[in-house]
């Protein structure tokens, strides 16, 4: 045990348990914490416009890092910032640690109007997180530290809220830094998992449906091993992009609504599913048929049955079970299993080149992106294009596609793009967003120069919430009510910011600009001015 403040227990906290970022505001109930922060040069400190996109950036970090992203904010106001984004990361099972301030403690549930008090904090946040947990002593915020990395490291990653009254962060008392630990991947029951196996075993046309559990547990090798072994296509959701590479021989991508990926899917007698929650967007909104035969592995068994009926439920880390229906598997000897490449192009080719017919512009747009970028490359996609961006833009490698898929935060994208930079300055990051989802925080284009990101920002400006706009169009008999935007002048924007601004004229200019502006040494915003057509209209 040794003396220190509340401050220094969470910082030196956070540097054993290997953290390196953090993102967030200072507001005057955490000076305690960031003054702790001072002096070290472990962790680096980014500072935001909004705490928005302080937990967003936070999100980002973790999912293209594997690694918890770490967020401050400020009591009341600041806190309740953070909820949207950190309701993105709790649907997408990302691990972020928020640590936020509290009113003294001698005033904490009294309700006398202290400033910046929220009546309860702590349940603002409880439907959104792992654990919210407020910190009472100094003592306990290492302990609260520590035993959210533990949770991170067993459980479904999901974000966790930590609170810290402002006299604890400053005040002085005895705590133990805790080490770091290393725990053991959950496994699937013995019995379960050979009924399993046997089923794979025994399947003449077996499947695999790869989630964001693949991603998250880093079990891509294990899961393209089991592929080949059996040779089962692969089809992925939004998360499990770049699982399987988009141009395996046995990836059918995320083309599971379309006829011919659908056809396959429903043609199969035996599913494995990992990692994956069946959302409506990876099934067509629920409309593909699964195998009869379906095993599903999840590190949260509430995820059994909730969308398809389970005949065999694997509860367990999505690496430490595949690892294990991988040593059944060779257990039974060379497979003989005659190649599904032909068949997997086929089905592949034909669901996308079905939707490039319809959609030409949108389909070339991410052709010139994927064309440009390296296949370590990451996209943060959103707006139309990135409705498209799903199906359309084959993805190599796990963690290097952001999407805001099921809570679907609207700006999301164009503050992760720079979380995800921040973290991995050498690898190449490209933005897509709409107009509307980048003046949700457009703030976030200052912190992003100021602290040094350099990078793309694709702006596809339509001048409005352009689906909206369609929906009264098809709903409401055109009945159009605030969906159109006055815009700033976005090259100006970029400009005032200190990043670069360009505006195209024509979708021919689009590639050249993105190719200069991967080469700058800048921040460059380039405004497209194009009106695109989302997934089921013309």
């Amino acid at each position: 045990m040794e003396r220190m403040t509340g401050g220094q227990a969470a910082v030196r906290q956070l540097i054993a348990e290997g953290v390196d970022t953090v993102f967030g505001i200072i507001g005057n109930t955490t000076y305690g914490l960031y003054d702790a922060l001072h002096g070290q040069n472990t962790i680096r400190q980014y500072t935001n416009r909004n705490e928005l996109g302080a937990a967003t950036m936070a999100d980002a970090y973790a999912r293209v890092t594997g690694k918890p992203g770490v967020c401050f904010s400020t009591i009341g106001p600041g806190a309740a910032h953070t909820l949207s984004a950190l309701g993105e990361a709790h649907a997408e099972s990302s691990p972020v640690l928020h640590i936020t301030s509290q009113i003294s403690s001698d005033l904490v549930g009294k309700h006398r109007g202290a400033y910046h008090e929220s009546p309860d904090q702590l349940a603002l946040f409880e439907p959104l997180t792992l654990w919210a947990h407020r910190c009472t002593d100094v003592a306990d915020i290492p302990r609260a530290i520590h035993e959210a990395f533990r949770l991170f490291k067993t459980q479904r990653p999901q974000p966790i809220h930590l609170e810290v009254p402002v006299d604890v962060f400053t005040g002085v008392g005895d705590a133990e830094i805790l080490l770091a630990e290393d725990y053991q991947p959950a496994k699937a029951d013995a019995g379960e998992l050979g009924r399993a196996a046997e089923m794979l075993l025994n399947a003449k046309r077996p499947v695999l449906f790869s989630g964001g559990g693949v991603t998250r547990s880093q079990a891509s090798d294990a899961l393209v091993e089991l592929a080949e072994l059996l040779q089962a296509p692969v089809v992925n959701t939004c998360v499990g992009k770049g699982t399987i590479p988009g141009d395996h021989p046995l990836s059918l991508g995320q083309l599971a609504a379309t006829p011919s990926v659908r056809a396959l899917i429903e043609s199969s007698d035996v599913m494995l599913a990992v990692g994956t929650k069946f959302t409506p967007r990876a099934t067509g909104g629920w409309a593909v048929k699964m195998p009869q035969h379906l095993i599903q592995v999840d590190i949260d068994p509430d995820q059994f049955g909730k969308n398809y009926p389970v005949e065999s439920a694997l509860v367990g880390d999505a690496d430490a079970v595949l690892q294990q229906l991988l040593q059944e598997v060779r257990r039974a000897g060379p497979l003989e299993r005659p190649s599904r490449a032909a068949e997997v192009e086929e089905a592949r080719a034909a669901g996308y080149n079905g939707l490039k017919e319809q959609y030409p512009r949108e389909f070339r747009i991410l052709e010139e992106i994927r064309d440009v970028l390296p296949r370590d490359g990451i996209l943060c996609a959103q707006s139309i294009i990135g409705h498209w961006s799903r199906v359309a833009f084959p993805s190599y490698q796990p963690n290097t596609y952001l999407y805001a898929n099921s809570f679907g935060s609207m700006g999301w994208t164009f503050q992760a793009g720079f979380g995800a930079k921040y973290a991995l300055p050498d690898r190449d990051v490209v933005t897509i967003c709409g107009d509307g989802g980048l003046m949700v925080n457009c703030g976030e284009l200052a912190s992003a120069v100021e602290n040094g990101v350099k990078m793309p920002v694709v702006v596809f400006n339509n001048g409005g919430y352009y689906i909206m706009k369609l929906g009264q169009q098809d709903q409401f008999d055109s009945h159009f009510i605030g969906v159109d935007l006055h815009n700033p002048d976005f090259v100006k924007l970029a400009d005032a910011f200190g990043a670069k601004g360009v505006r195209l004229n024509s979708i021919d200019d689009f590639k050249p600009a993105l190719k200069d502006a991967m080469a700058a040494d800048a921040l460059t915003l380039i405004e497209f001015p194009i009106i695109l057509n989302p997934p089921g209209t013309r």
